[in-house]
């Protein structure tokens, strides 16, 4: 036996149902709005040959507003990465552990 138990009294089951169908609604919104978004993503690509995996970043950081912060992040990121290996013209970057050879 399920370990679920609900009891709906009156007109509950009714409420739930309703509230069931207006999640299903807001399901097909979201899909909808994915497969726009992709076609978007799609034309950018066929029309100006921006790689969608750009064209994702450049409109999540304008749809949040968040350009500045993703600099520092990045900026951050660069630091940390030539701490650990060095600028990318350094000859450090071909040592590599015997495992991955």
């Amino acid at each position: 036996m399920s370990e679920l138990f609900i009891s709906l009294k009156g007109n509950d089951r009714e409420k739930v149902l309703s509230v069931m169908k207006e999640m299903s609604i807001s399901m097909n919104r979201a899909e909808a709005e994915r497969d726009h978004m992709k076609a978007m993503i799609d034309r950018l690509k066929e029309d100006f040959d921006i790689p969608p995996k750009y064209a994702r970043k450049a409109a999540k950081a304008y749809h949040a507003q968040m350009f500045i912060q993703m600099q520092v992040e990045n900026e951050t990121f660069e630091d940390f990465y030539e701490d650990l290996f060095g600028k990318a013209d350094d000859s450090r970057h071909d040592e590599r552990p015997a495992s991955e050879e």
